[in-house]
């Protein structure tokens, strides 16, 4: 199984954790602004991790628009 992770950070916590992940599970790691949604039809599994801002996922839209 192929797994990419993707993260948003603005403090770099995010993006420990990205990594961390990413390692656990032998996985591509990217931060969302290098994302463009073409590469990610290689990948089975997406994990997606960003900060929760007014109840909202900073930067989970980019998954959640092009979930087909």
């Amino acid at each position: 199984m192929k797994i990419a992770v993707i993260y948003k950070s603005k403090t770099g916590f995010t993006k420990k954790y990205a990594e961390w992940i990413a390692e656990a599970v032998s996985a591509d790691i990217f931060e969302i602004s290098t994302v463009h949604i073409p590469m990610l039809d290689i990948y089975d599994t997406i994990i997606y991790g960003g900060s929760v801002h007014i109840s909202e996922i900073i930067g989970v839209k980019l998954i959640t628009e092009n979930m087909d």
